[in-house]
């Protein structure tokens, strides 16, 4: 049996209920997006020219962003979409 973790924000509103349904699925598929990309700039994977510095408002850190430079790159970016797109969302159906 799976179990949910419940977690409480500082408000005291239960994580779950503070993110709209649906919302869970892309927050998701971006911190899925946001693990590979920087895991491929310290592995450098890709030379460093490749990829762009981003903020994160909400957790404030920097974050590198992989861009569409060369054909390796944009390989791995179609591949992340894709991959990210072919899971079911809770309602059974896949992402757009």
């Amino acid at each position: 049996v799976h179990r949910q973790r419940r977690i409480t924000l500082p408000s005291g509103i239960l994580l779950a209920d503070a993110i709209p349904l649906g919302e869970h699925e892309k927050q998701t598929r971006s911190l899925l997006r946001i693990a590979v990309y920087n895991i491929s700039y310290i592995r450098s994977l890709f030379p460093e020219k490749y990829f762009s510095d981003k903020s994160a408002l909400a957790v404030e850190m920097k974050l590198k962003n992989l861009m569409h430079m060369d054909a390796d790159p944009k390989r791995l970016i179609h591949w992340m979409k894709k991959v990210s797109l072919s899971y079911p969302t809770q309602m059974g159906r896949k992402l757009q």
